[in-house]
């Protein structure tokens, strides 16, 4: 047995002997597409279009450079430009990168000399990055990271140094502005979040994050920023908090804890009718120190949440959103470091580019693109009487928790001509499933599992004649396809045969 998976199976049978609570790690749920492994340690890493961003580590110094990846073929990424950012930035280390609307934003930090914050490049040829400018914000000079909003065109900066975050009004910058040189003023400048430094920001829908180092999370309305300063909503405690990230709908947060034994947070946020927020702890989860040395930067996408975890890699976990837990359901490890060696391994993950397509950065080997096996659903359909699947034919799927019936999930298929159907990501779990079609009888199948790393396969016929989805073929059907008949179209639910005509 190797070094590294004895030293997980004699922790895990300590734990089972003394009686402590684990959760056995899961499958690994996840395979490797690609890796690109680069001479520079490797920092963020962000995605955008076909395109992959990655920044490097160089905090002592050295060229200020983000890698530009060609991952149309995630198979077989290939180089587009390594971006090397000009004076006064080129001894800087750009270690938070995002990209969006044709932008490039790199938050810099470093204790060699020269200009840091942050930097903005046109990158809508990723091919050939143009430089536009440096935003220096006095007392902003080591922007550890940053957040752009795409939706509202403001930046937010991060004081990696003091309890602050400032705000950018970027609304008038666009690709094809010429260089602007350096902006030092902002237009606001948000101060005493926690009462050391803020660590990291993150802005979503109205809303920002703010990680105070050993305040927790802190959380800002910033949905009229243009003309309001941000409004502190709320905020929930924590330990050495490295990242904060929302859910979609803003219901859940979870934090990153950066320490050497941290883990993630689950938490829930609800309005109190006051105007703010309440935000309470749901739920936690941590790696022993055998694995990693902690859990840096987490993504929520639906409701899975994506964590880079230093040593051991990505981690992924599902929200429950009935029992507001986390649960476990795939990992992959990047690393060849095992245990707490002080801050090695994967830095970063950017899962919005598809769960086939997640990219991720470790500090010593490089960017990879990675796909998560996800639960999925697959057979084939025949239609009774009939040669082969209608033109057009199109099925919905319905998930039907056992204990009350209740609907949980519904999916879409438009089968192949020859009946195959394949549906990914559907919910985890046991499942009573109900497939309806226009004009059909409804297919029932009680029982069926879906897990991560597995195909359910099951096969269906169904039968026409079922006009009025009252679940029977009967007379009622028959006098509504007579009250029909000759008329022409599509999706006719009295057009039994599917020719479109009935």
């Amino acid at each position: 047995m190797k070094s590294k998976a004895r030293k997980q199976w004699v922790f895990a049978m300590l734990l089972a002997i003394f009686g402590i609570g684990y959760t056995q790690e899961p499958p690994v749920n996840m395979h490797m597409r690609a890796q690109w492994v680069s001479p520079v340690l490797c920092a963020d890493v962000w995605g955008d279009g076909h395109f992959l961003f990655g920044a490097h580590y160089q905090r002592w110094g050295g060229s200020a450079q983000v890698t530009i990846l060609d991952i149309q073929n995630p198979d077989a990424p290939t180089l587009a430009s390594i971006y090397l950012i000009p004076p006064p930035g080129d001894q800087s280390g750009p270690e938070d990168v995002q990209a969006s609307n044709g932008l490039l934003f790199t938050g810099n930090e470093t204790v060699a000399s020269g200009s840091d914050g942050a930097f903005v490049a046109d990158v809508r040829d990723p091919y050939n990055p143009r430089y536009l400018g440096n935003i220096n914000v006095p007392n902003f000079r080591r922007v550890h990271t940053l957040s752009y909003d795409p939706d509202s065109r403001f930046l937010y900066l991060a004081n990696s140094r003091r309890p602050e975050f400032a705000v950018i009004d970027l609304r008038w910058l666009t690709p094809d502005a010429p260089p602007f040189g350096v902006i030092s003023t902002p237009t606001w400048h948000v101060q005493n979040v926690g009462s050391s430094f803020v660590h990291e920001v993150y802005a979503r829908n109205g809303r920002l994050y703010a990680s105070a180092w050993d305040s927790g999370v802190w959380v800002y309305d910033v949905s009229n920023v243009a003309t309001q300063p941000p409004r502190l909503l709320g905020s929930a405690p924590g330990n050495s908090t490295h990242s904060a990230v929302c859910s979609e709908d803003g219901r859940f947060i979870v934090t990153a804890e950066e320490f050497t034994g941290g883990g993630i947070k689950l938490y829930e946020a609800t309005p109190n009718g006051s105007g703010g927020l309440n935000i309470v702890l749901r739920d936690s989860f941590t790696l022993p120190t055998s694995r990693a040395t902690s859990a840096h930067q987490p993504f929520i996408k639906g409701n899975r949440v994506y964590v880079s975890w230093y040593e051991a890699g990505v981690q992924v976990f599902e929200i429950d959103p009935d029992t507001k837990r986390l649960e476990w359901v795939a990992s992959f490890d990047t690393s060849p470091y095992s245990g707490a060696t002080g801050y090695n391994g994967c830095w970063s993950v950017y899962p919005y580019l598809g769960d086939d397509r997640i990219l991720a950065g470790d500090i010593q080997t490089g960017f990879w693109i990675l796909a998560l096996e996800v639960p999925t659903l697959e057979g084939t359909v025949q239609v009774a009487g009939l040669p082969q699947i209608p033109q057009g034919f199109t099925m919905t799927v319905e998930f039907r928790r056992p204990s009350d019936g209740q609907p949980v999930a519904t999916y879409s298929a438009m089968p192949e001509p020859d009946g195959h159907y394949r549906l990914t990501d559907v919910r985890r779990g046991s499942y009573h499933l109900i497939v309806h079609a226009p004009g059909m009888l409804c297919a029932h199948a009680e029982n069926l599992t879906f897990a991560y790393g597995q195909t359910t396969n099951l096969n269906l016929v169904l039968r026409a004649g079922d006009v009025n989805g009252d679940g029977v073929i009967d007379d009622a059907d028959l006098l509504q396809v007579l009250f029909a008949f000759g008329q022409n179209g599509t999706e006719l639910p009295e057009d039994v045969n599917r020719d479109g005509v009935v």
